[in-house]
């Protein structure tokens, strides 16, 4: 029997998809006979499916969820206490937080029970001595007993720095990590049964590997997808991106005028500061906050580039938003939905391709043991030249350089010329070995390219590969 209060989860809508990787990981833990493994923390941004994945293991277990607020020391004990009451007659409507905890002991004595701390890190910041009392209900209860505890929240940093600072009372108790990432492009697939393989494609661009946005993306195409939860006033994922902006970052107007600059196309730290109208110091810090929650990255570029690494937004949503919703909200919000998607239409070629070369980096992780990857930019003579994917990857005996171009073309046939270019820009790479040519595209491969790729010149990855409707096309494999 599974007790949840204010479950934050849209697993009830749907059929569970995915995360068999961390379902796994989890039964093995509460399988194991060692009092180590008794402990498991589980972390990662907002909607990525957290209480999802917990509600999907226990099903079918005797599991006590306590949803912590950030609120008192009688709240938080209120919603243990009421967690527990299929187990335990006669608790009070309110208590301290240690006697709620202590009648927790009881219930994981009897029987072997989950006990689920639900956004943790509100407990621990609102209720003083938290941790202590987490550190000895561990000790004397978790150690002891075949209960086995969860603590899961979403601000990582609050998480690590409960669990890893040496100082803090749960250092050494929770050693197991689960940290849940974004959902595969194969594995959003399977949210989208009616739609196309290419507006599936778009989707997932567009919002990335998060399941509560793919579950809100069911319309039958990317059109009706998107005028529902983006366009007019009634769009409910047209606001997302600031409002988590501002939930894990102050001030929030700073980091969001930072992302604003660099959808605007500014990279280096120099350049975001002055446009952001900021200094430089406070500027590399508010990037840092943004990099640290997976919102910006830092790129640097592959092969022995002379280019200086850049600043970029990660997220896909974030960098939808600032690029194409952010400068048109006034806009939107006076004309029809089907209006507003026909101008929007214009610029989304421009921001799938950039999202695109990502999917394509994600596949090459998936799909050969890389050493490293990421892309290369530098000076031609006449103007910087870029090449979309480089890697180094081996098979366990020989290493090579993957070198590849990623084309969103949804229309025009990829051709030889495409594989031409790509050759003459990595001429100019210093350091390439054992060189593989691989070309992606979301459209057709011409004639051309696929006796290429017959004689072992180059692979070619399309649409069906990317989703995972065939089998790679790894020579290592």
């Amino acid at each position: 029997m599974i007790i949840l209060i204010c479950m934050r989860s849209f697993a009830v809508m749907n059929e569970f998809i995915g995360r068999q990787v961390e379902l796994s990981r989890l039964e093995s833990l509460y399988a194991s006979p060692n009092g180590i493994d008794r402990t498991c923390a589980i972390y990662g941004r907002r909607r990525i499916g957290k209480s999802a994945l917990i509600e999907k293991f226990c099903e079918g277990k005797r599991a006590v969820y306590v949803p912590c607020v950030y609120d008192s020391d009688i709240r938080n004990a209120a919603l243990l206490c009421g967690a527990m009451r299929p187990y335990r007659e006669g608790l009070p409507d309110s208590a301290r937080f240690s006697d709620a905890l202590d009648a927790l002991w009881d219930v994981c004595r009897e029987a072997k029970t989950v006990v689920v701390f639900d956004e943790y890190p509100y407990l621990a910041q609102s209720m003083r001595g938290a941790s202590s009392e987490m550190q000895r209900f561990i000790d004397q209860c978790i150690f002891k007993t075949d209960s086995f505890l969860i603590l899961c929240g979403s601000s990582i940093k609050i998480m690590r720095s409960e669990l890893e600072d040496y100082s803090r009372p749960l250092y050494g108790r929770v050693m197991n990590r689960i940290e849940v990432g974004p959902i595969s492009l194969k594995e959003s697939k399977l949210y989208h049964p009616g739609m196309s393989d290419i507006d599936v494609m778009k989707t997932y661009l567009t919002v990335g590997g998060i399941p509560l946005y793919h579950r809100l993306m069911n319309g039958k195409s990317y059109r009706d997808s998107m005028m529902r939860c983006f366009l007019g006033r009634d769009g409910v994922l047209a606001e997302e991106a600031p409002a988590i902006i501002s939930r894990e970052l102050s001030p929030a107007s700073t980091h969001m005028d930072i992302l604003s600059v660099m959808a605007g196309g500014a990279t280096s730290v120099k350049e975001i500061a002055e446009k952001a109208g900021i200094t430089q110091s406070l500027c590399s810090k508010y990037i840092k906050n943004l990099c640290f929650i997976g919102i910006a990255e830092r790129v640097n570029p592959m092969a022995n580039s002379p280019a200086a690494p850049v600043y970029k937004i990660r997220d896909s949503l974030t960098r939808f938003y600032f690029e194409l919703i952010d400068c048109r909200k006034g806009m939107f919000a006076t004309e029809s939905k089907s209006i507003a998607f026909n101008r929007l239409a214009h610029d989304l070629d421009s921001f799938f391709g950039i999202e695109f070369e990502k999917t394509c980096v994600e596949y090459v992780k998936r799909n050969y043991a890389c050493m490293n990857v990421g892309s290369w930019w530098g000076w031609d003579g006449k103007e910087v030249s870029e090449i979309d994917l480089v890697a180094k990857i081996t098979d366990g005996r020989t290493e090579s350089m993957l070198v590849g171009e990623c084309k969103f073309w949804q229309k025009k046939v990829v051709g030889e010329g495409v594989f031409r270019t790509l050759k003459r820009r990595a001429e100019l790479v210093k350091g390439l070995f054992n060189v593989r040519y691989v070309l992606f595209s979301a459209s057709e491969f011409d004639e051309g390219l696929e006796y290429l790729e017959q004689n072992g010149d180059v692979t070619l990855v399309g649409l069906e590969d990317l989703l995972g409707d065939s089998t790679a096309k790894n020579p290592h494999r």
